[in-house]
């Protein structure tokens, strides 16, 4: 799994991964107004219809700063019954207990596409090299999902106890739903720093400089060059100018 960092200045530490703004890109008027139509038609045939900013079936899906963050689940009368984070073991784990099939991310996928927003791996936080995201189709197919394999932790033991019961519970997931992996899909390179791309950040400022370590799983990006070259000493990593490929 990737960990993307924003990084504005030397001082600022590793962190968790914070999402990126992502840029819309429109289609034909016409074909798109006729994409939305259809994924809004589709979506009000659920009795769950409003109650998510996308719902199919008894799916629907919140977005947080512009991309897929949060998963509700309904009944067949659409009253929610839980929700959890954008994930794909989550996904499977709610929907198994509760019956849900997984079909409904089909119409999910055909809205999300409709509206261009990523939501698959490598397409969830645009431009950032992250391998985060679900597969739609390769989940409903009894695959991953991913391409992480999330039934997998090689750093398990240094995260603690929490750590541990949770990647115990994702191999249970994994288990009861039978899922395989699909090595097509699930490719397990990690952070891709080919589709890395310039990022504007929430202070508005477009950083175009990167430092990816692709052995550590993460990315920082950074104001300048020599920012990124006296960071990478710090912290490892390789360094990439997106505007003219200065590495």
């Amino acid at each position: 799994m990737t960990t993307l960092v924003r990084v504005d200045n030397l001082t600022a530490s590793a962190q968790a991964r914070t999402a990126i703004e992502t840029t819309v890109e429109q289609s034909s008027p016409s074909i798109f107004a006729q994409e939305i139509a259809a994924a809004q038609q589709q979506a009000q045939t659920s009795p769950a219809a409003g109650k998510a900013d996308f719902v199919s079936g008894q799916l629907g899906i919140d977005l947080v700063n512009g991309v897929p963050g949060r998963i509700k689940y309904f009944d067949q009368n659409g009253e929610q019954l839980t929700s959890s984070s954008f994930d794909a073991e989550s996904l499977l784990r709610f929907t198994k207990k509760f019956g849900i099939n997984l079909t409904d991310l089909q119409g999910l996928g055909e809205q999300l596409d409709a509206k261009k927003i990523g939501y698959r791996p490598y397409e969830l936080y645009k431009g950032t090299g992250s391998d985060h995201g679900i597969n739609f189709n390769d989940l409903i197919q009894k695959g991953l999902g991913t391409a992480y394999d999330w039934r997998k932790d090689n750093s398990v033991a240094e995260k603690g106890p929490s750590a541990v019961a949770a990647l115990a519970q994702a191999q249970q997931t994994a288990t009861d739903n039978n899922v395989t992996l699909n090595p097509e899909v699930t490719t397990q390179k990690g952070i891709d720093p080919t589709y890395m791309t310039p990022q504007l950040g929430k202070d508005k400022v477009m950083r175009s400089v990167v430092v990816a370590n692709v052995a550590g799983q993460t990315a920082a990006w950074l104001d300048s060059v020599a920012a990124a070259r006296q960071y990478a000493s710090q912290y490892g990593g390789q360094v990439i100018n997106l505007l003219n490929s200065v590495r």
